[in-house]
C-alpha cells in the first residue's frame, strides 16, 4: 500500500488524478485537518467511486475530528447510497467500497441525499468552538506587545574644535579635516565721476588802432608787434595782424605833426574784457611813448569766454583707485551666485587673482563727466553645511562623558574664521575654522535590566518601577491589545519595545 499526503486545498478531482497515476492498486490518502475534502462526505464517496473505476482500493486517514466522524460514518453505513446513476452497498469492515460508476457526470440537481449520524456530529460543534477560542487566544498572545518610553530632561554639552577645510582634501574625522571646494567668479563694475579741471574757451577780440609816429623818419611796424592796454593793475595785450609803415613826423616851427597809420590788431587771449572802447591809448612794444603810440580807432568786438570742465590726471587716478577699492571691498559679491546649494562660503577667504581697469577718457578731454570700468577674477573657499554638521555629529559621539550616551546633536553650528597667522591659514584653497557645536546626552540605560524589572508586572506596578530610574522625568507604558488576559507586561523580551526620548 502506498501512502499519499494531500494538501489542505486538494479537491476530489485532483485526488482522483493523483490516485490514477500511482502504480500500487492500494492507496492510503492522508487528509490534513481543515481540508476541503472534509467539507462534505460526498467528496470521499466520489474518490472511492473513481478509484474503483480505475481498479484502485482507497483508504482514508486524518487527524481532523470532524473528518474522523465522516470516515466513521462512511465505514458504518449498511444501506445503499446513490451516487450518480449507480447503486452501491457500503462495506463497514474495510474501505474502499466497490462503487460502480458508468461516467463522471455529477449534475448538482441529481446529487443524492446523504444520511448523517447527528449523534456523532453533535461532538463537532463544541470541539470547533474550543478550537476557535484556543486559536484566538494564541493569535492574540502573539500580538501582545508593550511600548515603554522613558523621558529625560535634555542635557546639553557645548564643544569647540578647530577644523581645517581645504580644496582637494578628504574628510578625516581623526585629523579634524573637512573636504572643501574652491570656487571662482568675476566682478564687472563701471563708475562715472565729475571732472575737476576748468578751462576757458571762447573768441579773441578784434579791432583797429591808429599809430602815431613822432619820429622825424618813417617807422615800419612789423606784423605781430605787441600793443598793450593798461587799466588799473590789468594789462591787455594785442598783436598787429599785418605790417604797416607809419610816416615820419613833420617839424614845423618847433611843432611836430605826427605821422599816422591804421593797422588791424587781435587780442592775445580770449575774453570779453578785451573788447575795449574807441580812443583807448595803447603802448607799442619797443618804442617810447614819445616816439610811437597807438589808440583804438573803434570799439573792439568779438571777445568772449566761458569755463569748460576738463579731465585731469588726478581725476583719472582717483577713478582707477575707486574701481579697485570696490573690488577689494566686496570680492564675495562675485562668488555668491557661484556657491553650490547647501554650501557656505568661508568668510574672508576671497582673493582677487587678476583685474583689468579701462578708463574711457584721457587728460584734457572736455567732459563734465567721465567714466571707467573694471573686470576682476575672484576665488574663494566653500564647504558643505550638511557635511560639516554630520562631521560634528560624529565627533560629538566621541566626547560623551562616562555614564552617559549620545542622543542627538544640533545642526545649528557657529563657525568662526581664525584668520591668516603664523599657525593658521585663510586662503581660497585652505582655511582654519573654529566650530562650536551642541549635542544632547542622556543617562546610559541598560534596557535588559529595565525589562527584567517590569516583565510580567501590571501597568501600575511597572510604571512605579520605571519611575525609580534616576533622572527620569516621566514614563509612558502602552499595552497592545489591552483587554481580557493581556493586562500585564509581556514576559517575552522581543515583545517589549523600550525607547529613550528627550523631554522637549
Amino acid at each position: 500500500m502506498q501512502r499519499i499526503s494531500l494538501e489542505i486545498y486538494t479537491s476530489a478531482l485532483e485526488a482522483v488524478n493523483i490516485i490514477t497515476d500511482i502504480v500500487d492498486h492500494k492507496v492510503e490518502l492522508s487528509i490534513p485537518a481543515g481540508s476541503v475534502l472534509l467539507d462534505n462526505i460526498l467528496n470521499l464517496k466520489i474518490i472511492l467511486a473513481q478509484a474503483k473505476k480505475v481498479g484502485k482500493e482507497v483508504d482514508f486517514v486524518t487527524d481532523d475530528e470532524f473528518g474522523k466522524n465522516l470516515i466513521d460514518i462512511l465505514r458504518g453505513e449498511k444501506d445503499e447510497v446513490v451516487v450518480g446513476e449507480s447503486m452501491v452497498k457500503s462495506n463497514p469492515a474495510r474501505l474502499p467500497i466497490a462503487l460502480k460508476l458508468p461516467s463522471m457526470r455529477f449534475p448538482v440537481t441529481r446529487l443524492p441525499k446523504i444520511a448523517l449520524d447527528f449523534r456523532k456530529l453533535g461532538l463537532v460543534i463544541p470541539v470547533a468552538i474550543v478550537l476557535m477560542v484556543v486559536l484566538g487566544f494564541l493569535f492574540l498572545s502573539r500580538q501582545h506587545k508593550a511600548e515603554v518610553t522613558l523621558y529625560f530632561s535634555p542635557q546639553v554639552l557645548t564643544k569647540s574644535v578647530g577644523v581645517k577645510v581645504g580644496d582637494g582634501l578628504k574628510t578625516d574625522l581623526d585629523k579634524k579635516v573637512l573636504a572643501g571646494l574652491k570656487i571662482a567668479g568675476s566682478i564687472d563694475r563701471s563708475l562715472t565721476s565729475a571732472s575737476t579741471g576748468i578751462e576757458l574757451e571762447g573768441e579773441k577780440a578784434k579791432g583797429k588802432v591808429t599809430l602815431y609816429n613822432s619820429i622825424l623818419e618813417a617807422v615800419i611796424v612789423k606784423k605781430g608787434t605787441q600793443l598793450t592796454y593798461k587799466t588799473k593793475d590789468l594789462l591787455y595785450v594785442y598783436t598787429t595782424q599785418e605790417e604797416v609803415t607809419v610816416p615820419a613826423g613833420v617839424n614845423t616851427l618847433a611843432i611836430i605833426t605826427k605821422g599816422t597809420a591804421e593797422v588791424s590788431v587781435m587780442a592775445e587771449a580770449i575774453g570779453s574784457a578785451y573788447n575795449i572802447k574807441k580812443d583807448k591809448e595803447l603802448s607799442v612794444k619797443g618804442y617810447k611813448s614819445s616816439e610811437l603810440t597807438a589808440s583804438s580807432a573803434e570799439d573792439f568786438k568779438g571777445g568772449s569766454s566761458k569755463e569748460v570742465k576738463v579731465v585731469t590726471q588726478a581725476d583719472l587716478t582717483k577713478l582707477e583707485q575707486d574701481l579697485i577699492a570696490y573690488v577689494l571691498k566686496s570680492p564675495a559679491n562675485a562668488l555668491k551666485t557661484r556657491v553650490l546649494a547647501g554650501y557656505a562660503l568661508v568668510d574672508k577667504s576671497e582673493r582677487v587673482t587678476s583685474k583689468n581697469v579701462v578708463l574711457n577718457n584721457k587728460v584734457g578731454d572736455k567732459k563734465d563727466q567721465f567714466g571707467g570700468s573694471i573686470t576682476a577674477q575672484v576665488e574663494g573657499l566653500s564647504y558643505s553645511r550638511n557635511e560639516l554638521a554630520d562631521f560634528m555629529g560624529k565627533l560629538s559621539q566621541n566626547v560623551v562623558p562616562q555614564g552617559f550616551e549620545f542622543h542627538s546633536y544640533n545642526k545649528d553650528l557657529q563657525v568662526d574664521i581664525l584668520g591668516n597667522t603664523e599657525k593658521t591659514v585663510l586662503s581660497p584653497t585652505e582655511a582654519d575654522l573654529q566650530v562650536t557645536f551642541k549635542f544632547f546626552i542622556t543617562p546610559k540605560i541598560n534596557k535588559q535590566k529595565v525589562f527584567d524589572k517590569i516583565a510580567g508586572l501590571s501597568v501600575e506596578d511597572a510604571v512605579n518601577e520605571l519611575d525609580k530610574i534616576s533622572d527620569i522625568t516621566r514614563t509612558e507604558l502602552n499595552l497592545k491589545p489591552n483587554f481580557l488576559f493581556f493586562k500585564k507586561v509581556p514576559t517575552k523580551e522581543s515583545a517589549v519595545d523600550i525607547q529613550i526620548k528627550i523631554e522637549e
